[in-house]
């Protein structure tokens, strides 16, 4: 994936300052945010298996880096004082490239809840790092305090060994974000981490991809699953809606306000102002139209 670099330089972050996308300006980081832009896929360390993609967008696992990510936060996490056995970096390594994600920005979390009355999807924001928070505090609900929240910043041996994190979350509301505790269960396989970057980008290369083709797009509902004929180009919307200001409006309102991963999305037919919030990690398909 990467050859020839200083992996020290390229995966280090304790001294490195924050990017506008909330995630330690280094090399690695910035490899992957500039992967994920240019190829709209869901480039991730974690292995979720249980995803399955067709078509353009579908998860890549950087792979060949996973272990230098473990050992680099194993080295990290020593250095500052944490007491981890010289083997866990290949008996934790799942958990350490967890700990590496939410101490170098902040991170998407989706949750699966299986339940008698069906499943449903919880998502939000989370991170271990405290110049995150700082850096929003203006958008918080409270004011920061980083002695409040020590115990959800600090990396600890029991968290690595059982794969349990303490981090700060972070929902969005009505009056900014709402800031609180949470436990993630690393080895839950209904939850998927990733760094913001990468949902946004994934976002931002489909809302550009519609603003210039006419699509299908196939999602799950349920068990079942939905096609929805749809695009953001303005020759092909005005095609049903007839008036520039609305064609305006479908192209500057794709999202929802309440989750990061929903595109809010126009759909085609002579009912020309529906729309439909599809969430990407639920699209299964999308089939360019008329090429």
């Amino acid at each position: 994936m990467v050859e020839n670099f200083n992996k020290k330089i390229f995966l280090e972050y304790r001294q490195c300052k924050l990017t506008e996308g909330y995630y330690c300006n280094n090399g690695f980081l910035n490899y992957l945010c500039k992967a994920v832009q240019q190829s709209g896929k869901f480039i991730t360390l974690l292995p979720y298996f249980t995803m399955k993609w067709i078509g353009d967008m579908k998860w890549v696992q950087s792979g060949n880096l996973y272990d230098e990510v473990a050992l680099m936060e194993y080295k990290q996490l020593v250095r500052l004082g944490l007491d981890l056995q010289t083997d866990s970096f290949r008996t934790h390594t799942k958990e350490l490239v967890a700990s590496y994600l939410l101490n170098t920005g902040l991170c998407y979390i989706r949750i699966l809840h299986e339940g008698s009355w069906g499943n449903y999807s919880e998502s939000f924001f989370a991170t271990k790092n405290e110049c995150i928070l700082e850096d929003i505090e203006t958008y918080l609900e409270e004011s920061f305090d980083n002695k409040k929240w020590a115990q959800q910043l600090q990396v600890t041996e029991v968290e690595v060994e059982r794969g349990l994190f303490q981090a700060v979350r972070l929902d969005t509301s009505t009056k900014g974000l709402k800031i609180r505790m949470v436990e993630l269960d690393i080895k839950d396989k209904n939850i998927i981490i990733l760094p913001m970057f990468v949902v946004d980008g994934v976002v931002s290369y489909l809302v550009n991809l519609l603003k210039s083709r006419e699509v299908l797009i196939k999602y799950k509902i349920g068990t079942s699953y939905e096609i929805l004929h749809t695009s953001l180009r303005e020759d092909v919307l005005m095609k049903w809606v007839h008036e520039k200001e609305k064609v305006v409006a479908f192209q500057e309102n794709t999202s929802d306000g309440k989750d990061l991963g929903n595109v809010v999305l126009p759909k085609l037919g002579i009912w020309g102002n529906e729309t439909r919030i599809i969430s990407i990690f639920d699209i299964l398909e999308i089939k360019i139209l008329n090429e």
